[in-house]
């Protein structure tokens, strides 16, 4: 200090201050970086930035409600909720996209324009309030949009650096940081970033669009999907169409949600951009309506994709199977599947595989008719399929239903022999034996088959344990009168 601050010809306090900025500007740059990472972890949806984000919120809240206690004292009680009170509207601000200022984003942004500010590019951040891409200067016009924003900055900082590139290399760049936040499963980041984009004047990549698009379809947001579907319609004459795999995985995602009538809607609005459904885009209306039940109007897509020269698949009539059997349709799940092996119904034969045996045997169980479904079990084995753990489970939970445990147990032990044990995903299995058998007043049968049960490694749960014992504690009362 007394070097810089000490009395030197032609020095002011203020030159002397100035000597310390060279020393000073690595320490910045390094608090900088590290303000930039640690609210970049904050951000994150999920993994490790969620529980860090609240370890490090319930910590500051902790402190600050410590230190205002010691001039205001405040109930236990109260703390706790307004913790918690604080923590959720935190979250809740984070899930939501925000429009204007974001502060994370804001604090991101910062942290990563500081280090290029102290290497003096002045013009290398600059900040325009409300995510405006305008620039203003004395003397000169305002720019285009187009060489004032730049993907790489963020609520309303643009690297000036990005201005020698074209639009399309911006394109590029901001198709890279949306699929940068989509690998991390960040799509209210990814959304922010197009936003900013489209905000500014410019145009995504359709590539960038059918990405978000996707991402937002395979986690089952089909709200978000159709909305950046909807922009991307709006656009399509200047960026180009989607294809039919970015059509197809959001038809299927409205199927999955059970949402028929939007499924279909896609489906028609195939042709408005340029495509034409595929087996892909048939298989997920039809996987819709099996969803819903509704068999007869699965069997009117299915016409229609005959007409339209699109042939099924396997799929397609596993789908249609499967409607019969929540329609609890058993003649009609069987004529389907003896028409899939006819040529004169469909252009090319199917082969039936286990998914479409399992999908009769369940309709045939559905609708009460137990030795229909054995028949078509035993049959699978007469054509080379091994019956699964699937197969067996739906017999036996359809004996079991109707308090025939004897013979439950007598297709569980084959399906021990088959599948060579059974996993503790298909514990219920045993259950409905032990169970039913101890309903029956059957106890040492019973407690024979909760042996194997734990034999295979299988969890007891407690019902069925407590079934065993009321039943043995029913025959000893019972042996105790006689």
């Amino acid at each position: 200090l007394k070097a810089c601050f000490g009395p030197k010809a032609g020095r002011t306090p203020y030159h002397s201050l100035f000597g310390l900025v060279p020393s000073v500007l690595p320490f910045l740059a390094m608090g900088s970086s590290v303000v930039h990472s640690g609210v970049t972890l904050l951000s994150q949806s999920s993994g490790l930035g969620a529980v860090f984000r609240v370890l490090v919120m319930s910590v500051l809240l902790s402190a600050a409600f410590s230190i205002t206690g010691i001039r205001l004292p405040v109930p236990e009680a109260v703390e706790e909720l307004a913790l918690v009170s604080i923590l959720l509207a935190f979250e809740c601000m984070l899930m939501t996209p925000q429009k204007g200022f974001a502060p994370l984003e804001f604090a991101s942004a910062l942290g990563a324009a500081v280090p290029r500010l102290l290497r003096g590019d002045a013009r290398a951040a600059r900040w325009n309030p409300g995510g405006s891409c305008r620039q203003k200067q004395l003397g000169t016009k305002a720019r285009a949009p187009a060489d004032e924003f730049a993907a790489a900055g963020a609520c309303g900082f643009h690297d000036g650096a990005a201005r020698a590139g074209s639009g399309d290399a911006m394109a590029t760049q901001l198709g890279l940081e949306v699929q940068l936040h989509i690998k991390s499963g960040n799509l209210r980041m990814a959304e922010a970033a197009m936003l900013r984009f489209d905000n500014g004047g410019m145009l995504p990549k359709v590539t960038t669009y059918g990405a978000l698009i996707s991402a937002y379809a395979k986690a089952g947001k089909v709200d978000g999907a159709e909305r950046w579907l909807k922009r991307l319609e709006s656009v399509q004459a200047s960026v180009g169409c989607p294809n039919a795999i970015c059509l197809n995985i959001v038809i299927s995602a409205c199927a999955k949600s059970g949402d028929v009538d939007k499924a279909e809607k896609w489906l028609n609005k195939m042709p408005q951009f340029g495509l034409e459904a595929d087996a892909m885009s048939y298989n997920a209306v039809i996987d819709a309506c099996a969803r819903s039940a509704e068999v007869q109007r699965a069997e009117a897509w299915l016409e229609t994709m005959l007409s339209k020269g699109v042939p099924p698949n396997v799929v397609t009539l596993s789908s249609l199977l499967h409607a019969c059997a929540l329609a609890h349709d058993c003649l009609r799940a069987e004529s389907w599947f003896e028409a899939m092996s006819k040529a004169d119904r469909f252009a090319v034969p199917l082969e039936p595989n286990a998914i479409c045996y399992n999908a009769v045997i369940h309709a045939c169980c559905r609708a009460g008719d137990l030795a229909r479904a054995e028949h078509w079990l035993t049959s699978m084995g007469d054509h080379g399929l091994t019956p699964d753990s699937v197969s067996y489970g739906t017999l036996i939970h359809a004996y079991g239903s109707k308090r025939d445990p004897l013979r439950a147990a007598h297709w569980l032990q084959e399906m021990r022999r088959a599948t060579g044990g059974v996993t503790d995903s298909q514990r219920y299995c045993y259950n409905v034996v032990v169970q039913g058998l101890a309903q029956l007043g059957q106890p040492d049968q019973a407690a024979r088959w909760l042996a194997i049960m734990e034999g295979d490694g299988v969890e007891v749960t407690s019902a069925t344990r407590n079934a065993l014992l009321g039943a043995q504690a029913k025959s000893t009362g019972a042996r105790a009168c006689a």
